[in-house]
């Protein structure tokens, strides 16, 4: 199966994320006629988005009706469309719905509050997603009937409340670290400016990753400081996956970490091919069966 570039505009020659190209079939006759997206699983799978999200988005495009059939799982859309026309539908959707506005990275995930946003795992950026209205609705809708959507950071309180008073210097530096533009820069002083209440800054700091995964990327420069962070890393995101039940999402953090040589491949692949000691069995195979592909 041929592979394509996610960035249609692309230009480098190494570039490293991919996709299937889209695979058409044309079945029917008359008013019958109808487009089976033969690989859209797959597709949706390297952009870690729902298949369903994508089809409802090339239907609307298309003004034409779609529907899953889930007996043979099959995603069809009315009429006739060939190759190309799906494939810039699908495009336009990664566009829309997958890129990174700022660094025009594809690792991105969805987060609705009060509007539908996607953030990206590489800069951090978050912006609001401005496609179709009836697409917007649905994923928004699955996002909040969806166990594996993304809360939150939690209070300044609960990640605070057991420094002292005296230590308000510690207590707003923490607080810094929730703000959304937070940087590596911004952890590393925060830890160079309280190397006397280390062990607590540390300990929050993990707390600050447990709740909220997407500071893994800001809080580098810490888990190349200490001898167990990449363990504390590994731990918090296997609780986190097991309690949202959210285990593409521990995928797409592993793969930013890899990506971005703040862990070493090697320290990664010892950690998750043993069975966990913080979540159940059954969760433990599902997040190592979800980390496959990195190891491919």
């Amino acid at each position: 199966m041929k592979r394509v570039d996610i960035d249609r505009n692309n230009k480098d020659p190494f570039y490293r994320y991919k996709m299937p190209g889209v695979m058409v079939k044309i079945e029917g006759k008359g008013n019958g006629i109808k487009t089976v997206i033969v690989n859209l699983e797959e597709i949706a799978h390297s952009l870690r988005r729902k298949a369903v999200h994508i089809l409802k988005f090339i239907s609307y495009e298309l003004g034409s009706i779609s529907f899953f059939d889930s007996k043979n799982g099959r995603y069809i859309v009315n009429g006739s469309h060939d190759t190309n026309k799906v494939q810039a539908k699908i495009y336009d959707f990664i566009e829309i719905y997958v890129m990174c506005e700022v660094c025009r990275n594809p690792e991105t995930f969805f987060v609705y509050e009060k509007t539908l946003k996607k953030e990206c795992l590489a800069c951090g950026n978050s912006c609001k997603v401005d496609g179709h209205t009836k697409v917007d609705n649905i994923v928004a809708k699955d996002l909040e009937n969806d166990s594996s959507f993304s809360e939150r950071d939690k209070s300044y309180y609960d990640l605070t409340v057991n420094i002292g008073d005296q230590n308000m210097e510690l207590k707003n530096d923490l607080k810094s670290l929730l703000d959304a533009n937070c940087s590596a820069e911004d952890i590393y002083k925060c830890f160079m400016d309280n190397k006397e209440s280390i062990d607590i800054f540390y300990q929050k700091v993990f707390q600050i990753i447990e709740n909220n995964p997407r500071k893994i990327l800001a809080c580098s420069i810490l888990i190349n400081e200490r001898k167990d962070g990449c363990v504390e890393i590994f731990k918090a995101l296997e609780i986190y996956s097991s309690e949202k039940k959210s285990f593409d999402f521990i995928f797409i953090s592993l793969q930013a970490i890899l990506d971005n040589k703040i862990v070493k491949r090697s320290e990664c692949f010892k950690y998750f091919q043993t069975k966990s000691k913080y979540v159940s069995e059954e969760d433990s195979m599902n997040i190592r069966k979800a980390l496959s592909p990195l190891w491919d």
